[in-house]
């Protein structure tokens, strides 16, 4: 008998067989006649073909020739979709919202909110679909790995003798524990740890663009702020000039208030120009942030429709930085994978008596290892270890650096948030009240121009000093989320 032909197999069973097999084939029965190689193809012609090709379900095969796919239903291309992005911690937005800013129709009323515009770039950002399908792509990857290894799985277990060394059988003891110990367990847990690594890194690339759509977004309100406290510039400017021209007409003030005057008209009428130029470019940086026309957001209001968010607690972000930090989530699933990596060479290169590691197809005599296995494996084996031994240094860094980092940049966002809540209730109010009480002793002629300047001068920094406030605040609080992931943010 055939050494490779299974144990159960008789000859008398094996003749009958190719009997059989040799009575279908093309010109069996003729004198003379003598299979070709092509003729043992039998699934690669149809007429012929008594097994219809493994196809994906609904999908007519184009030729005869047999296939398999690993992953029938895969991931279908095409930008984030909504579940995606609850995946890690975008719960705010469904699949028909992303649907309605996706359209190539889609353009900004007369008034685009913060919320608005925000859901729109998830929707519609480059950046945020290329690291979909990157995360796609990793998750099909897995899905293929681990289909294929369980089609191998069964067939090295039905046909031990023909076996493709590829895997251990699966043959476990009558009430065992799910899941299955041995190598399958450990490719399993490897598997899982690669799609948390992907899973991470898709969190972190969202998190890094949305901070650039924040940046964009929040100078683009900050220069339009800006402009309109430019424009009230030029007109306190103009109101103070014909202040000075009627007290030097008066009498009360020389011409020297009035030269003042028209030179602090002209400057502002300069700065206005190259404010104007700020907002046109940080217009195009939106636009191109929403992957937008340049001109598509001419005569859009872009505005904040949410009140400053409370600042989280230094407690709260501490423990979810822990738990939701994408950086450490990355960490922790390389150094788990290292550490995988080393059990599943050990159990090839090593003896492992546990069950459904290296029993044989009855389950009860354990398989000799060849003597050169371990000799040609172990320097590989070295190399795993200290792969390991990096990953966990690594995770061991990254466990006090991340938290390092995310303390700094609490810090910040705290210190700005302080700021603004002073410069918007007390300062504004006390830098109004100066400008009236300024501008009526200027006009009596109690005071020069020079100290009417300076309050016009202070109520105006303050009043844009808030705006500037509001953009770094919302900036502090994106940059904070990249460090610590969603789920801190209130």
């Amino acid at each position: 008998m055939s050494a490779l032909a299974p144990r159960w197999a008789s000859p008398a069973l094996i003749l009958c067989l190719l009997a059989g097999c040799a009575a279908g084939l093309p010109g069996a029965g003729e004198p003379g006649a003598t299979p070709s190689a092509r003729s043992w193809r039998v699934a690669a012609r149809p007429e012929a073909a008594p097994v219809e090709p493994l196809s994906r379900p609904g999908v007519a095969p184009e030729s005869g020739e047999r296939h398999l796919e690993a992953t029938p239903d895969g991931p279908a291309p095409g930008p984030v979709k909504a579940a995606e992005l609850e995946e890690i911690g975008f719960a705010d937005i469904d699949e028909e919202g992303l649907a309605l800013f996706r359209a190539e129709d889609w353009r900004p009323d007369a008034g685009l909110p913060h919320t608005e515009a925000r859901a729109a770039f998830l929707a519609r950002s480059r950046a945020v679909s290329a690291a979909a399908q990157r995360h796609r792509a990793a998750r099909t990857r897995f899905d293929q790995v681990d289909n294929l290894l369980q089609l191998v799985r069964l067939f090295d277990s039905f046909a031990f003798d023909l076996r493709t060394d590829a895997t251990t059988p699966v043959v476990m003891p009558k009430g065992a524990p799910w899941p299955p110990l041995g190598m399958e367990a450990v490719r399993s847990r490897l598997i899982e740890a690669d799609v948390q690594a992907s899973q991470g890194r898709f969190a972190r690339e969202v998190l890094e663009a949305l901070l650039s759509f924040e940046e964009s977004f929040q100078e683009f309100v900050y220069q339009v702020e800006s402009e309109s406290v430019s424009v009230a510039r030029i007109d306190l400017a103009a109101t103070a000039l014909s202040s000075a021209q009627g007290a030097y007409r008066a009498g009360r003030a020389d011409l020297t208030g009035v030269l003042q005057a028209q030179a602090r008209l002209d400057e502002w009428r300069e700065v206005h120009r190259s404010t104007e130029e700020r907002v046109v470019a940080a217009r195009q940086r939106l636009a191109a942030a929403l992957d937008l026309p340049g001109a598509a957001l001419d005569g859009v209001s872009v505005f904040l429709d949410t009140p400053p968010s409370d600042v989280p607690a230094r407690p709260a972000l501490l423990e979810g930085v822990a738990r939701s930090a994408p950086e450490l989530k990355i960490g922790r699933a390389m150094a788990e994978r290292a550490a995988l990596m080393v059990a599943l060479v050990e159990r090839r290169l090593l003896p492992d008596l546990s069950p459904g590691a290296a029993l044989s197809r009855d389950g009860d005599t354990p398989r000799a290892m060849p003597p050169w296995r371990f000799a040609s494996g172990a320097p590989y084996l070295v190399e795993l270890r200290l792969m390991q031994e990096a990953a966990e240094e690594s995770l061991a860094a990254a466990e006090r650096s991340v938290p390092a980092e995310a303390a700094a940049r609490f810090s910040a966002l705290s210190d700005v948030a302080r700021r603004l809540e002073l410069e918007s209730s007390a300062q504004l109010d006390r830098a109004g009240q100066s400008v009236e009480t300024a501008e009526a002793s200027y006009r009596a002629g109690r005071i020069g121009y020079s100290e009417l300047d300076r309050a016009l001068r202070a109520n105006l920094e303050v009043g844009l000093n808030v705006h500037r406030l509001r953009r770094d605040l919302e900036v502090a609080r994106a940059r904070l989320l990249v460090t610590t992931g969603k789920g801190v943010e209130q």
